[in-house]
């Protein structure tokens, strides 16, 4: 997808490099399970410890994502505390 939107930058005439790119994810933490209300997301969740999430947060960045929105597992106080390791570990690289 990437690949076609370079392409219809260039054909516009505009450089593929002045996009801001975002991509929205979830993030279970623990042995959540993401939902939104009574629905489950399917397993396209990143999961894993603060280390391995942050570092899949990091190849994001490599691939030129500018902004991450991320959806935590648990969906409430608990999913947010529980991401803050996760915080520290990006913080720390």
């Amino acid at each position: 997808m990437r690949e076609a939107l370079d392409a219809a930058c260039r054909d516009a005439g505009r450089a593929p490099s002045s996009l801001r790119r975002s991509v929205a994810i979830g993030a279970c933490l623990g042995e959540a399970i993401l939902r939104i209300g009574p629905v489950a997301l399917p397993p396209g969740a990143i999961r894993g410890s603060p280390e391995e999430i942050a570092a899949t947060l990091r190849s994001f960045a490599a691939e030129g994502i500018s902004e991450v929105q991320i959806a935590l597992a648990p969906f409430d106080v608990r999913g947010v505390e529980a991401f803050a390791p996760v915080l520290e570990a990006l913080r720390v690289s």
